[in-house]
């Protein structure tokens, strides 16, 4: 008698354990890919797509961590998840879940190192890997990988790295305008928020004063 109790109690422990993975990321390995001589395929922000699901019973707050496993020089790369499209560098971050609640978890890939632009862009093939982990409970954990490939010919700067220096935008920072001073060779000036969208566009004038007083206070 005392031999089946303790058979069915190990049971139940083995099954508990195993309960307390709830997390779900699909694709295991998302991909996405680009070609630098077709502007159509947006090379200049390539993305690999992947959904995380959790299963839990509550709501839990999750860590993501990026790694960079290979990539060339010129890139930059960045993840994007429920909460936010984060900037190049940004290797962790935290967000939370409600139960059967879904985030993205995306890996932009940049090849030219800028999230705006293609100049200096380079082809190549970037790995990286995203572990999840919900907090206070690290057997709750899923980690994806994430491949993206870009081909083409690489695209020449058209501003060297000394013309680039000299550039200078001033006030900064501004309120309601401000200049551009630098070397000429500038065409136009695109704004950005923080998550990547594009606000406005400015040609260059020869004035080079551009007006952002609709623009409420923030980072851009």
């Amino acid at each position: 008698m005392k031999k089946a109790i303790l058979l069915s109690l190990s049971i139940f422990c083995t099954i508990s354990l195993f309960s307390q993975v709830t997390l779900v990321l699909e694709p295991p390995m998302a991909t996405g890919s680009a070609d630098l001589d077709d502007i159509s395929t947006n090379p200049k922000d390539v993305s690999a797509h992947a959904t995380l699901t959790y299963n839990g019973t509550e709501a839990a707050t999750f860590r993501w961590v990026l790694t960079v496993d290979t990539m060339p020089d010129q890139w930059a790369a960045a993840v994007c998840d429920v909460n936010f499209c984060y900037n190049p560098g940004t290797t962790f971050a935290t967000f939370e879940l409600n139960p059967g609640e879904s985030s993205i978890m995306d890996v932009h890939a940049y090849p030219s190192g800028d999230l705006t632009m293609l100049e200096g862009a380079v082809p190549g093939v970037g790995t990286y890997s995203v572990k999840i982990t919900e907090e206070g409970n690290p057997d709750n954990t899923v980690t994806g990988s994430y491949e993206i490939t870009i081909v083409g010919n690489p695209i020449p700067s058209s501003l060297n790295e000394l013309e680039v220096a000299q550039l200078k935008v001033f006030p900064n920072p501004a309120s309601d305008y401000f200049r551009l001073d630098g070397p000429e060779g500038v065409e136009s000036i695109t704004l950005y928020n923080l998550l990547g969208r594009e606000l406005a566009n400015f040609a260059v004038n020869s004035g080079k004063t551009f007006d952002i007083s609709p623009f409420p206070r923030g980072l851009y």
